[in-house]
């Protein structure tokens, strides 16, 4: 999924402008940026008050949110993308994933007139410190585009501690033949389908 989002720089064009010179502008430590529950660090680039309002990097926001972030000067529009990392993890301070293996799984429908088939996860992961609740971890699987096909979440520990668990994700229909070699199909969903995780 990739994005194009002009910028309307109207925080900056106020700052350079004659008129805005009686205004203050301010940056405090004091406002907090949360993402359901998760506190973003804005140490980096805080936020900045202007006429009673609050301003966020916009960098700052999508990189916590997961997205790769280029900044085109020429006609002034930040473009976001999905990382192509590895396995793709929206980041959360409360689990850190030491390892991921993705699993396809493949089903025949019950007329045996389609297949099914999905991405569950084995993984491992660190609880660096007791949590107040439950992490919750969401599995997306997604196609080329980068649609969301199909979602999964589970609970994780949140006791201090470094754990092993699995997921098993939804079936979507699959666009291959039910006389597909499984084999064949394991290799076709590697290329077609990829998979992204978040914490909450």
């Amino acid at each position: 999924m990739k994005g194009k989002i002009p910028v309307i720089l109207a925080l900056l064009v106020s700052m350079a402008s004659p008129a805005a010179a009686a205004t203050a502008v301010t940056s405090t430590a004091q406002i907090t940026v949360e993402e359901e529950g998760r506190l973003i660090d804005t140490t980096s680039s805080p936020v900045i008050m202007h006429n009673n309002q609050p301003y966020v990097s916009l960098q700052l926001l999508a990189q916590s949110l997961g997205y790769d972030v280029k900044w085109d000067a020429k006609n002034a529009t930040y473009h976001l993308s999905v990382t192509n990392a590895k396995y793709p993890l929206i980041l959360n301070e409360s689990a850190q994933f030491v390892s991921v293996e993705p699993k396809y799984s493949i089903l025949t429908s019950l007329d045996s007139s389609r297949l099914l088939g999905g991405i569950n996860l084995d993984f491992v992961y660190i609880i660096e410190k007791d949590l107040p609740r439950e992490p919750v971890l969401v599995v997306e699987m997604l196609n080329k585009d980068q649609t969301v096909l199909a979602s999964s979440t589970k609970l994780l520990k949140k006791t201090q501690g470094t754990y092993k668990d699995f997921i098993l994700g939804d079936s979507i229909r699959l666009p291959y033949s039910v006389q597909t070699d499984r084999e064949q199909v394991t290799k076709l969903m590697a290329d077609d389908y990829t998979y992204r995780i978040k914490i909450k």
